[in-house]
């Protein structure tokens, strides 16, 4: 996934969890750069 996000044009940021499986949530919430990142994103207008 991250491969056709760097294709399509796009600066992914990520972090892998070596070992942790599918239940990550509570890892990745701890992460005190997530939110802003999140809430940084914006859409750019097509047109």
């Amino acid at each position: 996934m991250i491969a056709a996000i760097k294709l399509a044009g796009a600066a992914p940021k990520y972090t892998v969890y070596k070992g942790a499986g599918h239940v990550i949530w509570d890892k990745v919430f701890g992460e005190p750069e997530l939110l802003p990142w999140v809430f940084a994103q914006k859409r750019i207008a097509k047109g």
